[in-house]
């Protein structure tokens, strides 16, 4: 493993040093032109360091595509961000061991005679990409896409577009943390303690966490429970998405997630759990298996705001980016 761990290395070195370096003034030339598009100001020491960390991931993003991957990445909104700044703001899951309390609420779930794809967006299902802004509120997010398309489904109906902000501002006592990370399964048992949710438009987002909770709007949908998918068994997780769209947690840490363009992401992230998002399809691209996941962080970013992850079959492994290790979804949704 070790040696193998290296010669990838050597070869990533090498396509590096086959990409044409760029000329100073084309770096200056494209920062400007990006800072511009991304509405960017920056003070003068400030705006050097910007530069330089724009120039770094900029370079990384052109050897990755000279590399000839499954995948492609290019620069977009986070292009500033170190790749630790980025974590830090965007990817809060609290990856806490629940196994124990999960494996009491495991869903039983037939994998016979499963679709070849399913995709509940063009279905319908799923609402608009949204955009979490500088607060780790993904798991809200997650929560929200799994409900908006479960009643949706459940009501033969367009989905409903959700508050993430109630989330955040009021299920602390559910063991969320607003702007700081939380769980999705914790965001699903606020929404039964609390007899639903209220909807985007009445309870709008404002990326930061209020310093009360509003009780003033009306639930919209409400839930009567949630399952658990069993964790490293890709079967299971197709049966739940074949139903439903799931939240998922993954690992969303990498260069790889930062930049994703196009295409399925293969062998490029660990399991480290730190991202809520939103299994809404499956299928094949190109005779590789892949997730259909939608993420909230704009519209701009990856394939209109989703990722294709490689999709494996059978149980005994976590998945590309920890995909099946904490998944779940809500039951039971209906009008409040």
């Amino acid at each position: 493993m070790k040696v193998a761990i290296i010669f990838l290395a050597s070869l990533a070195l090498v396509a590096a040093a086959a990409v044409p370096q760029l000329q100073d003034e084309e770096y200056e030339y494209l920062f400007t032109s990006w800072a511009k598009q991304h509405g960017k100001t920056y003070i003068a020491d400030e705006a050097i360091h910007r530069f330089n960390v724009f120039k770094a991931n900029l370079d990384r993003i052109r050897a990755h595509n000279a590399a000839g991957k499954s995948h492609t990445l290019a620069m977009n909104k986070f292009g500033d961000l170190t790749n630790e700044e980025f974590r830090g703001m965007y990817n809060t899951f609290q990856n806490i061991d629940r196994s124990y309390i999960r494996s009491r609420n495991f869903a039983n779930l037939s994998t016979v005679g499963l679709p070849n794809s399913v995709d509940w967006n063009a279905a319908g299902k799923v609402t608009p990409v949204k955009d979490q802004g500088q607060c780790g509120s993904c798991w809200a997010f997650s929560t929200t896409g799994s409900v908006e398309a479960a009643y949706a489904i459940a009501a033969n109906a367009a989905p409903i577009s959700l508050s993430e902000q109630e989330l955040v501002d009021c299920s602390s006592a559910q063991g969320n943390n607003g702007c700081n990370g939380g769980l999705m399964d914790d965001a699903f048992q606020f929404i039964i303690s609390n007899n639903g949710i209220c909807t985007e438009s009445s309870y709008p987002y404002v990326a930061a966490q209020n310093p009360s909770c509003n009780t003033g709007c009306t639930s919209a949908v409400t839930i009567s429970g949630f399952q658990d998918v069993t964790p490293s068994n890709e079967d299971a997780l197709q049966a739940a998405v074949a139903g439903q769209a799931v939240s998922v947690a993954v690992d969303a840490g990498g260069y790889d997630w930062q930049f994703y363009s196009s295409g399925v992401l293969t062998d490029a992230c660990g399991t480290e759990l730190d991202h809520g998002v939103l299994a809404a399809g499956y299928g094949t691209l190109n005779g590789t298996p892949y997730w259909y996941v939608k993420n909230s962080w704009g519209s701009s970013w990856g394939q209109g705001g989703y990722i294709l992850l490689q999709r494996g079959s059978g149980s005994g492994n976590p998945g590309e980016c920890g995909i099946t290790l904490s998944a779940s979804y809500p039951t039971g949704a209906s009008h409040a």
